[in-house]
């Protein structure tokens, strides 16, 4: 049925890329649209305008993860690649930081819901949690037996779930984000 929609749903559509779309990140407040992109580049959109405000530029592969902090500050990046992780400043669109120590891609980004840590899992098959403040890995998780897919925190920060080739991970961390 393509072309016909529910009564209750409209669609706008933004054909202003050049490349196939890869990844795609909403702004905590709703506002922005990160778009990764196959020719290395991220967008910022108004989401209620449907327009393009900024663009991003610094990887050298196509943009395969992206995540927002909770306070919509801080775009953290990553490219198929590299095993690289950008900290972007939003309002500034420079990079403040590089986070490296993967030895191969990164599969997926998650910020810890305070906004301290950022997640990041690797097709290496560890996890690694970072300081987004001082810019510096925490912990290296390594008990994976595959790639790390994807992530996912625990509302209150306590709990960061890992996922792999038939596997679940619960990390459990204190309030230093240190797994028990």
């Amino acid at each position: 049925m393509r072309g016909k929609l529910p009564k209750d749903v409209s669609c706008t559509t933004v054909e202003s890329h050049i490349s196939s779309v890869s990844s795609l990140a909403f702004s905590p407040d709703g506002k922005t649209l990160a778009s990764g992109t196959n020719d290395n580049t991220i967008y910022l959109w108004s989401v209620s305008a449907g327009k393009r405000r900024k663009k991003l530029t610094g990887h050298t592969g196509s943009v395969t993860s992206l995540a927002f902090s909770p306070d919509g500050k801080t775009l953290a990046s990553v490219s198929e690649d590299d095993a690289d992780i950008h900290l972007w400043d939003v309002t500034t669109i420079e990079l403040k930081s590089t986070f490296t120590g993967h030895t191969s891609r990164v599969s997926c980004l998650v910020f810890s819901p305070d906004g301290t840590t950022l997640a990041s899992g690797s097709q290496d098959n560890t996890l690694r949690l970072w300081n987004v403040t001082a810019n510096r890995c925490l912990k290296i998780l390594d008990r994976h037996r595959s790639d790390v897919n994807t992530l996912a925190f625990s509302p209150d920060s306590r709990v960061l779930a890992s996922g792999t080739y038939k596997a679940i991970y619960l990390w459990a961390l204190s309030s230093t984000r240190t797994p028990r």
